[in-house]
Parts: C-alpha cells; structure tokens; sequence
C-alpha cells in the first residue's frame, strides 16, 4: 500500500512539474474542433481520459476473474465440509 502511495505522489509531482513548464498555448484541429489551450491541460486531459478508457475496458476481464475466484472459493467450501 505504502509503495503506490508513493508511486502515486511521485506521479502527482511529475505531472505538476510537466503542467508548470509547458504552460505555452497551443491550437489543436481535430476534424471541426479547433481548440485553443495550454499544450499541460491537452496532454493531461488526454491521459486522464486514456486511462479511464483503459480501467473502462479492463472491467469486463476483471468481472470474469472475481467470478471464476468466487466459484472456487464454493467449491473448497464445498470440499472441506465433506
């Protein structure tokens, strides 16, 4: 637990670092969106989204696997009481 603590402070003051130092405003065009915003924000903004789509898309795995550990834990129940 200590060590993602860490970890994640250790993540939280790189990105603090990162957002000071590329404070310059940027233009982004994607397809009909023309955006005007510090080049931090964008790339952070970005991040934060990639790494909800990727927890987004982990779900379904992870679902299965905590059913597939219920159903042995069933199953040794079931053994130690015979």
């Amino acid at each position: 637990m200590q060590r993602s603590l860490i970890f994640a402070l250790l993540l939280v003051l790189i990105i603090v670092v990162f957002a000071l130092q590329n404070s310059a405003s940027i233009d982004l065009k994607l397809f009909f969106w023309d955006i005007q915003s510090s080049a931090a924000l964008i790339i952070t903004s970005v991040l934060f989204i990639g790494a909800i789509l990727g927890v987004l898309f982990s779900l379904p795995s992870i679902m299965k696997k905590n059913e597939k550990i219920e159903e042995l834990q069933k199953q040794i129940a079931k053994s130690d009481k015979e």
